[in-house]
């Protein structure tokens, strides 16, 4: 029940060095990934302009930027970030999520337990809802088998798992 886009993400990396430290970032830019089912959002902060209905089962679906910062190096650069996505993945399409917000905090928690050289992980991921088309007006149920994509309503998660 959880997918990934083919050709999926752009890597990136960033060094910034002087003559005190150097600092190595690595991450992905639009790695698109999605569950249908197994994720819901409920008891969230409501005010007079709320439209999101509580749901336990929606399509959680998003285009995660992510950067992991480096506190030591690692044997391979690319195993290591290959581990981090990979790590990141399983929980995400194995685990019950309350929301991506729940998801990006297990997820970040993961990859850092296993890969020891990260100092912290930042992940920003927009909400892609896609909301079951009403049949009603053909006299038809949807059944939970037809969606749409929407931007409305919209999220951008952000947040940063960092070691102590």
């Amino acid at each position: 029940h959880s997918f990934l886009l083919d050709g999926n993400g752009q890597p990136t990396a960033c060094v910034v060095a002087d003559r005190a430290r150097t600092v190595i970032r690595s991450g992905i830019e639009g790695f698109t990934f999605m569950k249908c089912t197994a994720s819901g959002w409920v008891d969230f902060v409501r005010d007079d302009v709320t439209t999101l209905p509580d749901t336990d089962d929606r399509i959680a679906a998003t285009s995660m930027t992510a950067s992991w910062l480096w506190r030591t190096q690692p044997a391979e650069y690319e195993a290591a970030n290959a581990l981090v996505l990979e790590t990141m993945m399983r929980v995400f399409a194995t685990t019950y999520s309350f929301g991506i917000q729940d998801s990006l905090y297990r997820m970040g928690e993961a990859a850092l337990a296993a890969v020891p050289e990260l100092a912290e992980i930042d992940m920003a991921c927009p909400n892609k809802h896609y909301l079951p088309i009403n049949l009603a007006a053909f006299g038809m149920q949807s059944d939970n088998q037809i969606f749409t994509p929407t931007d409305e309503p919209h999220g951008q998660i952000e947040c940063t798992v960092a070691r102590d």
